[in-house]
């Protein structure tokens, strides 16, 4: 899309919550991705009746993880943040990789019939996306911190035989630019579950994606992303694509 910032919040503003929520954030450039995304996490939260107001600079100069111009939640309590540290905070060693059976619950309130498997081999089907979330350098003399929307992540889907779907996300972590260890990882949960549930439900035929022109990523180092070490970042499955390849292991 070569319309400026204004007409795109203008056009999605315009959208109802279906069509919204229908919009594959993938076909889009990461600016326009993030507009998708403050514009699901707003509706949500209007629902809950949570009000959001614009970061002041006052607030900008508190956080601890810098970041470019966003949105910002009036005061609410821990417990309802959409971003976890758990089981990821400080002090525990960082891994490659994570599963996040905790969220299963929350993926359950959204699409019947599911079940976590606590797995990362690969079953019938598997799709690759990205999550969004910060990181700090597990360093003490470095101290980077970044926010990323680039959280590598495949979802796989095994079939049981009580009927139910099952399913499994490998979220990858990312790893400091400056001194190239690995980074404390803090997930955004609202974007998990929403991803998760999107590719459940097409998956069990309840939603079909809108189709898109896809977008050429941004340049993205491969060195610093788990999921490209280990070929399951989305950059690879947008390169497969522009290459003839399909873009999932779904049939056709």
């Amino acid at each position: 899309m070569s319309d400026s910032n204004g007409t795109i919040r203008e056009k999605l503003a315009a959208m109802n919550t279906a069509q919204l929520n229908g919009l594959d954030i993938q076909d889009f450039p990461p600016g326009q991705r993030r507009f998708i995304n403050e514009g699901r996490v707003r509706r949500k939260r209007a629902e809950a009746g949570i009000i959001y107001t614009d970061r002041t600079p006052e607030a900008a100069n508190d956080s601890k993880i810098p970041s470019g111009p966003r949105r910002s939640r009036v005061k609410r309590s821990k417990k309802s943040s959409n971003i976890s540290g758990t089981p990821l905070g400080e002090g525990i060693e960082p891994k490659p990789w994570y599963l996040f059976e905790n969220y299963h619950e929350k993926v359950s309130e959204k699409v019947e019939n599911v079940a976590f498997v606590s797995t990362i081999e690969d079953g019938n089907r598997k799709a690759e996306t990205n999550l969004v979330g910060k990181c700090k350098c597990i360093a003490p003399e470095c101290g980077a911190a970044w926010s990323t929307g680039t959280i590598a992540t495949v979802i796989r889907e095994y079939r049981r035989d009580d009927g139910k779907l099952g399913y499994s996300a490998q979220v990858f972590n990312q790893r400091c630019k400056g001194c190239k260890q690995m980074g404390y990882m803090r997930l955004d949960v609202d974007v998990y579950v929403e991803r998760v549930v999107r590719r459940l439900q097409i998956w069990k035929g309840e939603f079909k994606p809108t189709k898109w022109n896809r977008r050429k990523m941004l340049p993205h180092d491969e060195e610093l992303c788990e999921g490209c070490k280990d070929g399951h970042c989305l950059k690879g499955v947008i390169e497969r694509y522009q290459s003839g390849l399909k873009l999932t292991d779904d049939p056709e």
